[in-house]
């Protein structure tokens, strides 16, 4: 609950309250499974007229799979918003939620502003609660609804597609390449390698959560 991933809570305690976003993903912590569980979850159903079904695929290696086994065709046909692989609404680069209005997300952290709006209202949540929670508006227990809990498998041979990936240059040849780089851009200075011993004073220690 908001806004300390410390503040846990079990669903059934918090079922019921409305909610206005219902976002799984980011690069920080889902895998295959996560996205394939949602949309499973989902398949077949509209989510609630309300809520926003954001989907971040975590990386074009699991949206790839995620096309090829058909489950991102599930999340979109319910509703889902699907979005930019990458960090995304997990650090505030999009999907910023309504001021005071409760969002559920399946990333790491959720402190305030973090999401964007300083006046959030993020719960970190299972994609299982998500999906669940997209389908009926309100915080829900995926366990009530009536449906079979679906088991996911990794795939046997996934999809890996390395014809995106650049090969580095050779040193040499790095070394005579010049970097572009506007006038906002300033170098980074030559720095001393760290001596093995430090002995300098604490300006500030902090508690938990940093």
């Amino acid at each position: 609950m908001p806004s300390s991933p410390g503040n846990v809570v079990p669903v059934r305690e918090v079922a019921g309250q409305e909610i206005h976003q219902a976002y799984v993903g980011s690069s920080a912590n889902p895998g295959y499974r996560d996205f394939a569980v949602a949309a499973e979850i989902v398949k077949g159903k509209r989510v609630h007229e309300r809520v926003s079904f954001d989907i971040n695929p975590t990386s074009r290696q699991i949206l790839e799979n995620l096309v090829r086994d058909g489950h991102l065709l599930n999340l979109i046909h319910a509703g889902g918003r699907i979005h930019q692989a990458g960090c995304n609404g997990c650090i505030g680069m999009g999907q910023a939620p309504a001021t005071d209005k409760i969002s559920l997300r399946t990333v790491p952290r959720n402190f305030p502003g973090r999401s964007g709006n300083r006046e959030d209202k993020v719960c970190l949540v299972s994609p299982e609660t998500a999906a669940a929670s997209a389908l009926t508006g309100v915080i829900t227990d995926p366990r009530d609804l009536d449906m079979a809990y679906p088991r996911i498998p990794d795939p046997d041979q996934p999809m890996l597609n390395y014809q995106m990936l650049v090969p580095p240059l050779p040193v040499e040849e790095a070394a005579r390449v010049t970097l572009e780089k506007g006038p906002n851009i300033a170098s980074l200075p030559v720095l001393d390698g760290l001596p093995n011993r430090l002995e300098l004073p604490v300006l500030l220690k902090v508690g938990d959560n940093i």
